[in-house]
């Protein structure tokens, strides 16, 4: 470790230093900024399963039928999404 020249302190470099180096590089590249232009438009969509569908309440009491209940919320929800698509492709 070096001492740095203003407080004589220590500088603080920790075994993540090349990983944080290495997800600045790839946070730089094309690919990743394509997936993150989709990220909001499903993170608009979890969040209307979750505060007007109910995704945070079960009715059940078994992981399957409360996996049963959420796939349809969001059958639900992405058949309302397709429905309101055609609507407007079809009023172009």
């Amino acid at each position: 470790m070096k001492p740095t020249s203003r407080n004589e302190g220590r500088v603080n470099k920790n075994e993540y230093e090349s990983d944080y180096q290495a997800a600045l590089v790839k946070a730089t590249t094309e690919r990743y900024y394509q997936v993150r232009w989709h990220c909001p438009a499903i993170e608009r969509k979890l969040n209307e399963i979750v505060r007007h569908h109910g995704g945070r309440q079960c009715f059940y009491f078994t992981r399957v039928k409360v996996r049963a209940q959420q796939l349809m919320t969001c059958f639900a929800v992405n058949l309302n999404r397709i429905s309101l698509l055609r609507s407007r492709e079809m009023s172009l």
